[in-house]
């Protein structure tokens, strides 16, 4: 009974962090709102230091998690920044967090939640299709109500949903792509609520709606991964009819990719680039600061925009910070920020990735989907995405890290 309790308070939990986003929206930035995403970190916290202290022999990826915190607090302390700083300490390490607390679970836990969070995403799209019906029904339905910014698309109409972005939206997903592209035959009744091998036409729609939010660089990543799993699962005397395949369908797309986004190919390879911008101030903060970095809450994140001492010191053009009171894209480019923040201390960061591949899959799971093949589909997403928009920073950083803590053993290989 007590299991039952506490999957289902992660359960709600886990509902509440996915609903964040709309509910944020909906409420106008009301203040209880936006604190939920913190309030379920604290808990998370919590429980990863009551659950450790009984096995301190285990969980290796604690003690990067408190290096980390460790080092990003005395970068606090030795740049002389503000103390309400620390807040950014803790919001910085979200992702270490979400991923500990799942992993850090009994094992028997994570094989018996596992199913469950795997069908609540099938749920969240199923609900995220109905907000794609209203808007094609009534074009422009959820434009005003989320204030969508319509700068492309066809008549610009493109998919929001209930998110209200078109790149929330479309890195869902991405997410859902990898997992229906990994699961096995033998697990399409354990994960998925329709119980039936429809994972051929599943792919085809999500596929579908993420070609119309028209969001390149979501669509070019869920082919491309899409394409590599696939290939591993075509028996080795078909790979060449595949591969014929694959090359047209990639030139089909590279083409549609070319025509309707020419006026954005031409902006993004240009000097006038906003993320080559961020990534060129990032590497000069972090040359300056060299080896320790300009500390947490100066650059790129949420606290930064309470200080502005960085961003005065290197004359940070103000394309990036945001007009009228409008803020900017300085939260795109995650991992710019966490190398210009904590310099050499981004190693952390990178280890942390290194150590989730060496951590044992969990053979049950296993049998019902491609552990391995998602963990590396999951991460490789992760990394690249980190290089344009603040993925773990957001949901889709909450679905990837939950998804890994639950498929993976807290030992090493």
């Amino acid at each position: 009974m007590l299991v039952l309790d506490r999957r289902f308070f992660d359960i709600l939990l886990c509902v509440l962090v996915l609903l964040q986003p709309i509910l944020q929206k909906l409420s106008g930035g009301f203040v209880l709102i936006k604190t939920i995403d913190e309030a379920i970190l604290l808990y998370y916290c919590l429980v990863i230091f009551f659950r450790t202290s009984t096995q301190p022999s285990r969980i290796f990826l604690k003690w990067i998690t408190s290096a980390f915190l460790l080092y990003s607090t005395f970068l606090v302390f030795r740049n002389d920044l503000p103390k309400a700083n620390l807040i950014q300490v803790f919001l910085s390490s979200k992702y270490l967090i979400i991923f500990l607390y799942f992993n850090s679970a009994s094992q028997d836990y994570k094989i018996r939640f596992f199913p469950i969070w795997i069908n609540m995403l099938w749920g969240g799209w199923a609900f995220l299709c109905i907000g794609c019906l209203l808007e094609f029904v009534i074009p422009g339905v959820f434009t005003k109500v989320f204030n969508i910014y319509r700068d492309r698309g066809i008549g610009g109409f493109f998919f929001t949903s209930f998110y209200g972005s078109r790149i929330l939206f479309s890195e869902f997903l991405v997410v859902l792509v990898i997992i229906v592209l990994c699961i096995k035959y033998e697990g399409v009744r354990q994960l998925t609520f329709w119980k039936k091998d429809w994972r051929v036409p599943v792919l085809f729609l999500l596929i579908f709606f993420i070609i119309f939010s028209f969001s390149r660089k979501e669509l070019l990543f869920a082919l491309s991964i899409g394409l590599l799993l696939l290939y591993k699962r075509v028996i080795f005397r078909d790979r060449y009819l595949f591969r014929f395949f694959a090359v047209i369908a990639t030139g089909v797309v590279v083409w549609g990719l070319l025509t309707v986004f020419a006026a954005e190919n031409t902006t993004a390879f240009s000097d006038k680039y906003v993320r080559f911008k961020i990534g060129y101030y990032a590497i000069l903060i972090f040359v300056a600061y060299f080896p320790f970095g300009s500390g947490p809450g100066t650059y790129g994140s949420a606290m930064s925009l309470n200080y502005q001492d960085v961003y005065k010191d290197f004359n940070v053009d103000q394309a990036i910070l945001g007009y009228g009171g409008k803020q900017g894209p300085i939260f795109d480019l995650f991992l710019f920020s966490i190398i210009a923040e904590y310099g050499m201390g981004a190693l952390f960061v990178f280890y942390y990735y290194y150590k989730i591949f060496t951590l044992n899959v969990i053979k049950v799971i296993d049998t019902w989907i491609n552990v391995k093949a998602v963990r590396f589909s999951l991460i490789f997403f992760c990394f690249v995405l980190s290089l344009m928009t603040p993925v773990l920073l957001n949901i889709i950083g909450f679905l990837i890290m939950t998804t890994l803590g639950l498929m993976l053993d807290s030992e090493n290989d």
